[in-house]
């Protein structure tokens, strides 16, 4: 049984999101994206990037939303 591992890369990461690597390392310092420390490794969660594309799915779908 193959598992996808939860914990990816900067690289892994990049490919993941269909970013480049200076993009997702200046979100990473912006706070966009939130990173991972094991020691001196730098490691993206797969679940973090997950709700990351979720809320910005939502807040464009609500951009074309009239306020009433």
């Amino acid at each position: 049984m193959e598992t996808e591992k939860r914990l990816l890369s900067a690289k892994e990461a990049a490919v993941y999101l269909g970013l480049s690597h200076r993009t997702l390392w200046a979100w990473a310092q912006q706070g966009i994206i939130t990173v991972v420390r094991l020691g001196r490794r730098v490691l993206f969660d797969r679940e973090d990037l997950d709700k990351m594309i979720e809320d910005c799915t939502e807040w464009s779908e609500n951009q074309g939303q009239d306020e009433d």
